[in-house]
């Protein structure tokens, strides 16, 4: 799971995982050990959320540990590809490493996000990629 090494400023959880703000300025997400999987009711949920932490600074760097998750929708994917720039201005994403990594930058080449994407296996280097 991702170890932010900064103050949690804010952080609200819920069935899927728990949400945050670091005192970096980083909105994270990081799903319990036992989730596989989100949904609809949670992003949109979580989007209500991320959308009010940024409403005086604007849209911040996002870090997602998807290393657990298996399986999403494709709604839910859709979903969140068109609104993650509201809240968002970069997003890295830590999946497992070698292919899934791979198949995750080749997915983003191909659909085009508004903010820049990017899939790391190693957690320093998507936070340190958020910083720059």
């Amino acid at each position: 799971m991702v170890k932010v090494t900064t103050k949690i400023l804010k952080s609200q959880s819920n069935k899927v995982g728990e949400i945050s703000l670091t005192s970096e300025n980083i909105l994270t997400f990081i799903p319990h050990s036992n989730t596989s999987k989100t949904n609809l009711e949670v992003l949109k949920n979580d989007l209500k959320t991320y959308i009010e932490w940024t409403k005086t600074t604007g849209p911040l760097p996002f870090l997602s540990d998807n290393r657990t998750l298996k399986h999403m929708t494709t709604d839910e994917r859709l979903y969140v590809q068109s609104k993650i720039h509201l809240f968002a201005s970069k997003g890295a994403i830590i999946i497992n490493g070698g292919l899934s990594t791979f198949f995750f930058n080749l997915m983003m080449h191909l659909n085009q996000p508004r903010i820049p994407m990017k899939a790391f296996s190693d957690i320093d280097k998507a936070y340190e990629w958020l910083k720059t």
